[in-house]
């Protein structure tokens, strides 16, 4: 599709799950990645989908191209589509190798997610937008863990919860920021779990935060715990390690390939146990400390160049 780049007459749809309302990681990268599409003089069409629906969808015919988030696959109409389309796979594609095939080209924002050899695939990952410069504050009484993501089963929250509880004799506190509104039921078993434990006071839902109010939390935290089961690449992981976090990390994917003994700790078991347990020694024995706060460095306007330079080969 030659010179696309610099044609303000051709035109996109964008399939996402839900809008793009909520600040998790796959929409932060949709966000951007519009944002890039469209300062490039492209006209997009955005088609929210909520990701729940039983019903094949059908989602009309504008624009010349199709990007389909990889959430959506088994939910849309696109076998008999004529428009050039690009999957673009936030999560783990692994076991939907077969979906290629209705697809001119592949986009992961991780090189975990894709079966090797994946014809018509790419590798386009996301940039960091880090945090403003907060010096850390001194340290609290009782140890201060974080962990960011929309609560959610996609991310994890009652697996760490679980897992803290033999902590409870322990001094500690728990900052867990995401959105409340992405798993209304999973929400509610959160509260329930911490109603039940009487943990308020210890234990905080804090909602979605912007930059800065997160870089403040990041700043008297002293761990970050990343308990998602998958983690396509982890911006907040990022976030964290650059905020000189130690990591413990329980998701497979990105951060499993790529977190080093310098950034924190690997939990390959994923049981509430060995998280408590790992968690417990740590406490006890004081063994937990900033880190060097290597980070992740690319800028959201090299993302834009290369999917321009994407759809110019398709």
């Amino acid at each position: 599709m030659p010179g696309l780049a610099t044609s303000a007459s051709f035109e996109i749809s964008i399939l996402i799950p839900n809008g793009i309302k909520h600040h998790s990681g796959g929409n932060f990268y949709n966000k951007k990645m519009i944002a890039a599409l469209e300062e490039a003089g492209l006209k997009i069409h955005i088609h929210s989908i909520h990701r729940e629906a039983k019903e094949s969808i059908s989602f009309g015919n504008s624009g010349d191209l199709i990007i389909v988030d990889g959430f959506l696959i088994e939910q849309l109409r696109f076998q008999n589509d004529p428009r050039k389309k690009i999957l673009l796979c936030h999560g783990d594609s692994q076991g939907n190798s077969s979906i290629f095939n209705h697809f001119d080209g592949i986009v992961a924002v991780g090189a975990s997610q894709l079966p090797r050899n994946t014809p018509r695939a790419s590798v386009i990952p996301p940039a960091i937008d880090h945090f403003p410069s907060i010096a850390r504050k001194a340290r609290r009484p009782c140890l201060q863990m974080v962990s960011v993501g929309a609560i959610s089963q996609d991310k994890g929250q009652l697996y760490l919860l679980h897992s803290v509880q033999v902590l409870q004799h322990l001094p500690w506190e728990l900052h867990l920021i995401g959105s409340l509104n992405a798993d209304p039921d999973y929400v509610d078993a959160v509260e329930k779990f911490l109603q039940r434990l009487q943990w308020k006071g210890r234990v905080y839902l804090h909602g979605e935060k912007d930059h800065c109010e997160i870089a403040e939390v990041f700043s008297y935290s002293d761990i970050y715990l990343s308990c998602a089961p998958y983690e396509t690449f982890g911006i907040a992981i990022q976030e964290a390690q650059k905020s000189k976090l130690p990591i413990a990390n329980c998701a497979d994917g990105y951060p499993r390939q790529h977190l080093d003994a310098k950034s924190g700790w690997q939990i390959h078991d994923r049981c509430p146990v060995i998280l408590g347990n790992f968690l417990r020694e740590k406490l006890i024995n004081c063994d937990i400390h900033p880190t060097p706060g290597i980070g992740f460095e690319r800028t959201w306007q090299q993302v834009g160049r290369d999917w321009l330079e994407l759809l110019d080969a398709v």
